[in-house]
């Protein structure tokens, strides 16, 4: 097998099919690894969490993401990298270099200049006879909807996905059927 296959034979697994996520960017202005853009991270993950067709257990976003730290001592506390609590001892210098090479979060749920963070917003788990492309539809539509209502005037979001992708192609089919199909009437 080819590295290309096996790394997504791997991300099947454990984000499930590619054809049921939303992958979103959220362009700031700001590090996002500052305390007020991981309060705003946090604040859309959760509402992304709360879509009627999203599995809110499965959502992944920087600051939902578990990072393992040592507290006090020798204990290991396993969590979200961020939670508003932490929000008062937080050092974005000490994280900076912490994540830099984290497999799990540099290049993936972060970008290198630190303007980006990512979410992955998985479909709701459906019978197999229940997935239609209607629904699929309907899932795209509405973290569209979300991102458009949610966005700061300086802020950007970029959507991907096979369901993001599939909806914008057959919107635009639709879109130039409409328009040239009365011109195919008159000639």
């Amino acid at each position: 097998d080819s590295p290309s296959r096996t790394d997504y034979e791997e991300f099947k697994r454990l984000f499930g099919r590619d054809d049921e996520t939303a992958l979103c960017l959220l362009e700031l202005q700001t590090s996002v690894l500052e305390v007020h853009s991981l309060e705003r991270i946090h604040a859309l993950t959760e509402g992304l969490r709360g879509l009627p067709l999203v599995d809110q257990n499965r959502v992944v976003s920087l600051t939902s993401a578990p990072l393992v730290r040592t507290e006090s001592g020798d204990v290991l506390d396993v969590g979200p990298f961020f939670e508003p609590a932490r929000a008062k001892d937080w050092d974005a210098n000490a994280y900076d270099l912490l994540l830099r090479d984290h497999p799990a979060f540099a290049d993936r749920l972060l970008s290198d200049d630190r303007r980006l963070a990512a979410f992955l917003v998985p479909l709701v788990h459906l019978d197999e006879g229940a997935r239609t492309e209607k629904i699929r539809r309907q899932f795209a539509r509405d973290v569209r909807a979300f991102f458009a209502k949610q966005l700061q005037p300086d802020e950007r979001v970029h959507l991907d996905g096979f369901a993001i992708t599939y909806d914008t192609v057959l919107g635009l089919l639709v879109k130039d059927v409409l328009a040239f199909y009365p011109l195919a009437l008159v000639l």
